[in-house]
């Protein structure tokens, strides 16, 4: 995922809609440790990212040990109550976990997604390009994949809305594609200036304009056109 790393200690404070919780902050940092109000459960994770609250628990994405001492990709849930946690390996890297039209998801590095059924996670029917990431799922799922890190790799970069039939072809990279009042703001990347900062529609993909940022424009939802 092309997020802000911060190699210190890592706090994520969410709030848990629709549950006895609500208004309680949660805070998870990178050792698995969780903190809701004043209890605390120490997850076997090595580390996490951004947690998925929903009406049924807590999701985490991260790491463990396994008995031979080896990493193990895993999903891992805790209860809204912290008395029930439970885990299921992966064999790839995983983005954080998602929830969309009341089912939760998770994708691996390779644009694999898996979604939630009982107690296990079957391959879901959406499969994206690598270095694929979230952007949005509160109206229809948009997914954005950054062009291969390596300027000669084969991975070419974009934008697509499986439910909405579209898909846009734009180069972007490590600044992250953003929803700015219901629009879709990609900073288009080139191997040197200037770069330009492109609009769409979300409902159609179709471009609405564009306009020429410097190469220090991270917010894109500042940027305002003529």
């Amino acid at each position: 995922m092309m997020k802000t790393l911060i190699f210190s200690l890592l706090i994520l404070t969410q709030l848990l809609p629709n549950t006895s919780l609500a208004a309680v902050q949660i805070k998870a940092n990178l050792t698995g440790l969780v903190v809701i109000g004043s209890q605390s459960k120490q997850l076997n994770l090595l580390s996490n990212g951004s947690p998925l609250q929903t009406s049924k628990g807590i999701y985490f994405s991260g790491q463990q040990l396994n008995q031979e001492k080896q990493k193990v990709h895993v999903v891992a849930f805790l209860s809204n109550d912290m008395r029930q946690e439970q885990y299921w390996p992966f064999e790839r890297p995983l983005s954080d976990p998602f929830e969309y039209k009341q089912n939760v998801y998770v994708m691996d590095v390779d644009g694999q997604t898996y979604r939630q059924q009982s107690d296990s996670w079957p391959k879901a029917s959406w499969r994206f390009p690598r270095y694929s990431e979230i952007i949005s799922t509160e109206k229809s799922l948009l997914v954005c994949y950054s062009r291969s890190p390596l300027w000669n790799g084969p991975e070419r970069g974009g934008c697509t809305a499986p439910e909405k039939n579209w898909t846009i072809a734009i180069d972007w990279l490590m600044i992250s594609p953003q929803i700015c009042n219901d629009k879709l703001r990609i900073r288009r990347f080139t191997q040197k200036p200037p770069f330009m900062l492109v609009q769409y529609k979300l409902d159609t993909g179709e471009k609405e304009a564009e306009k020429i940022v410097g190469d220090d424009t991270y917010d894109l939802c500042a940027v305002q056109f003529d």
